[in-house]
């Protein structure tokens, strides 16, 4: 009966900000022998790898909108324009806020921010939470504009589809933005809002929100009227309607913020090492080769909580909680169980340990969802750390 031999196992710390490509002075392995690899542990930052796009995927550096969720227009009609326009369609620059022009100032300017929602430094949209948080704050901003700018704290009925000039104060309310228990997204239009102004949102703004592409009312006796055919005159094509409800229109999105919010996946550790590959299939359809060691998903956990009184009476409160994934994320501890282990063709004169991150990520290319891996980088301070195990086998 041949004897089994002692079990041979050595643990290697690596630590850096970038890509490991270290070599030792010694062997690290008996050649004589043959070894598998695991990731025992891993701690990583996520600063760089946000739920949504960078910044720089909504904006560039001068500011200009590369993409954005949706835009508020304006209800600008036929008989304001020169004589020899016939009329506006819905996306026509004559109905944006950047073409509303008044005096003794331009209440707008080039802040468009103002009426154009994104990601950007005034909204970090971060979480959820923060998204809901900065949608509130954006139109509570977009109100005080001319609550606070335009002359006599007027909104000037010509300039906005017809009317009386209606004056704006600091605590009318424009649209309230609801989060219910599920995470969905509800937006509440006063006629305020509905008679003056709509929103355009853009294809990207519907996959992460769950809104239509048009959010435009007018109501017809009881029945309420939305999208195209309550913002334009469908005989005359091109004529903005002024629309209006009589009461409160609230908007519920399709399906819960938690389906496409969080733009991330997984994380991949990929080495030079001698292990056999292994074969990726992407959503481009396209089979790959690389050697990965070791993968961790990406969970985003969400709770929320309601408050009931004694009677069971549900109130309006609802708590929503989330998993920021700030500071050095613990991906892998030593006392987890591991599953991912990979054998090591040579042992021979092994010196040379090379390691490099990945973060894996949904990528929209202008229709869907794209998932794309890139490599991982990292802020000046910040730094991951990895222990491998090379474990000998009989």
């Amino acid at each position: 009966m041949k004897k089994r031999q002692p079990l041979d196992v050595t643990d290697v710390h690596v630590t850096s900000n970038d890509r490991v490509d270290a070599f030792t002075q010694y062997p690290l392995l008996d050649g004589a022998k043959r070894y598998t690899v695991e990731v025992t542990e891993f701690v990583c930052p996520l600063s760089t790898q946000t739920a949504l796009p960078n910044k720089t995927f909504f904006e560039d550096d001068a500011g200009n909108v590369l993409q954005s969720f949706f835009e508020i227009r304006r209800k600008r009609l036929t008989e304001n324009l020169p004589a020899n326009v016939i009329g506006i369609p819905y996306g026509n620059d004559g109905s944006s806020m950047s073409t509303l022009v008044t005096d003794p100032v331009d209440i707008f300017g080039t802040k468009d921010y103002l009426y154009i929602f994104r990601k950007s430094e005034q909204y970090v949209c971060s979480t959820i939470g923060e998204l809901v948080f900065d949608l509130q704050r954006f139109f509570d901003e977009f109100r005080n504009v001319y609550a606070k700018k335009a002359a006599d704290s007027e909104l000037i009925g010509d300039d906005h589809g017809g009317g009386p000039d209606v004056a704006i104060a600091v605590n009318n309310r424009f649209v309230n933005v609801i989060i219910t228990p599920n995470g969905t997204l509800q937006l509440a239009f006063s006629p305020l809002f509905t008679k003056h102004f709509f929103l355009i949102v853009t294809s990207y703004g519907q996959k992460i929100l769950g809104l239509p592409g048009i959010l435009a009312y007018d109501q017809n006796a009881e029945v309420v009227i939305t999208g195209l055919e309550a913002l334009t005159n469908l005989q005359i094509p091109g004529l903005l309607l002024e629309g209006e409800t009589d009461q409160t229109v609230l908007e519920t999105a399709l399906y819960s913020l938690t389906r496409y919010f969080d733009h991330r996946v997984r994380i991949e550790i990929e080495t030079q090492i001698g292990v056999p590959a292994t074969v990726v299939w992407s959503s481009t359809n396209i089979q790959q080769l690389n050697h990965v060691i070791a993968t961790f998903p990406l969970n985003h956990q969400i709770t929320t909580t309601i408050e009931t009184d004694n009677a069971g009476v549900v109130k309006d409160t609802v708590k929503l909680q989330e998993t920021l994934l700030n500071g050095d994320v613990i991906f892998r501890k030593a006392e987890d169980k591991i599953t991912e282990r990979y054998l090591i063709n040579n042992s021979q004169f092994f010196h040379n340990i090379r390691l490099e991150l990945f973060a894996v990520r949904r990528k929209w290319n202008g229709e869907r969802f794209l998932v794309k891996r890139d490599t991982m980088v990292f802020n000046p301070g910040e730094h991951w750390t990895a222990k491998l195990r090379f474990r000998s086998i009989n």
